[in-house]
């Protein structure tokens, strides 16, 4: 499914072919080479981005890709004073990944040629596994923006997960159904491992889990939730087959909240304008990593810089980008030198002001503790810019609790337990307490 975007091209993107003759966006941002006492500081952002040849259709990937770009972008220029006193010569290098094998073929020239010390990225089917796999037989660092996977969490000494996890996201999807009143939710979905997770986290809620292509309509689906008990549908789907099961729910006259997986493709105004487009007659409600209307700690500065630079309201996925560039350049700092390895250690349990408010820190599996913002889809929106209502200003409290001092910023390790059983004591979240 395309999604119409058309993104206001900065004038430091250029198309350009490369020697493989690979399509991609490829810049190298940060000025003068590093000078003498000036160590290069040279992070790759590596994502779908919008196709030279018709940059006017996008998919949901593509999307969120280029404002991941823009964000990291942003991070690059802003924060490049902050380096250069630290002695670093912070650099971006940007490529456009349509898929995982044009990936692989990049990752390998990159570091070895352009000595690239992490890798960003995980936008896009297949590609946060490979880069975490690639980059740990590089020995370089890897940090997530886009893939919630528990599986991805596990054991790899060399990643950072900007991404919130899937367990977080469930546990705010059960925590905002209750703020709405919700008793019982039935969950919509496809994948097997998807199944075994969201019964674990939100044992109370029932299940529509359909194999392979099976009900691809999703009437079957909508025929059990129409029926007695269940008082909300949540889409555990990806972002295209969220559309698909909106508009068909929309087409039977469905009249009950539905609520979507905020997979990073999905945190988009461009999704939330399709989502309300096929389904205008539905309460629909999402979580989100950032928000546009956010103001407090930095958050309305860091929105109006990102305005003023790109002319687009800045979605999460740009927060995540500019987040993971930030979080390098702390952590090389910390650590003194660029080793990647090092940069990680200096991160694990430091806290980082990325524009939310208070402190965010990396627990030890490298998973950056998520504050989700709890948003209804505007009905009656008739600008982009008015697409999403931010329906609270504080983070939704994960335990489903009243926001209180120690309230879980991570995913409980009992949870995580559950949904990584071989995951050992070393690689559990902690609460606020530090416990």
């Amino acid at each position: 499914m395309a999604f119409p975007f058309f993104p206001s091209q900065s004038q430091a993107f250029k198309w350009a072919i490369t020697r493989r003759g690979l399509l991609g966006l490829v810049l190298a941002l940060g000025g003068v080479r590093a000078g003498r006492g000036v160590q290069p500081l040279r992070l790759a952002l590596l994502v779908p981005l919008p196709s030279g040849q018709s940059p006017g259709r996008a998919g949901a990937y593509e999307v969120a890709g280029q404002m991941a770009a823009w964000g990291a972008l942003l991070a690059q220029e802003t924060l490049a004073e902050v380096a250069e006193r630290g002695g670093l010569d912070l650099q971006l290098l940007v490529v456009s990944t349509p898929n995982q094998e044009v990936l692989e073929r990049v990752v390998q020239r990159l570091v070895a040629l352009e000595e690239v010390v992490a890798l960003l990225g995980g936008i896009g089917q297949g590609q946060a596994e490979a880069l975490g796999r690639l980059a740990r037989q590089l020995g370089v660092l890897f940090v997530n923006l886009g893939d919630a996977s528990p599986l991805l969490r596990k054991g790899n000494p060399f990643a950072l997960h900007v991404e919130a996890e899937l367990g977080s996201y469930l546990l705010g999807l059960r925590a905002l159904t209750r703020r709405l009143g919700v008793q019982r939710p039935l969950l919509l979905g496809r994948q097997p491992d998807l199944r075994v997770w969201a019964q674990g986290v939100w044992p109370g809620a029932g299940g529509a889990w359909l194999e392979g292509s099976e009900d691809p309509l999703y009437e079957r689906a909508l025929t059990e939730a129409e029926g007695e008990g269940w008082d909300a549908l949540i889409l555990l789907l990806g972002p295209e087959e969220q559309l698909v099961a909106l508009a068909t729910a929309q087409q039977r006259g469905y009249s009950r909240p539905i609520l979507g997986l905020p997979t990073m493709a999905a945190q988009t105004r461009v999704f939330y304008v399709l989502a309300r487009d096929v389904a205008p007659a539905l309460a629909q409600y999402r979580l989100a990593l950032w928000d546009p209307a956010l103001h407090r700690g930095g958050a309305r500065e860091l929105n109006t810089r990102f305005l003023g630079r790109f002319g687009r309201l800045m979605d999460p996925p740009a927060w995540a980008g500019y987040a993971g560039v930030a979080a390098v350049l702390e952590g090389a700092l910390a650590a003194g030198n660029t080793d990647p390895k090092g940069i990680r250690d200096a991160l694990i349990r430091r806290g980082l002001d990325l524009a939310k408010g208070r402190p965010l820190v990396f627990d030890a599996r490298g998973q950056l503790e998520a504050a989700l913002y709890p948003l209804k889809i505007n009905q009656g929106a008739t600008r982009p810019e008015d697409i999403a209502l931010l329906l609270d200003d504080e983070p939704i409290p994960l335990d489903g609790g009243d926001r209180r001092e120690g309230s879980p910023r991570f995913l409980p390790s009992h949870l995580f337990s559950f949904l990584c059983p071989d995951w050992g004591d070393q690689g559990r979240g902690r609460s606020a307490s530090g416990g």
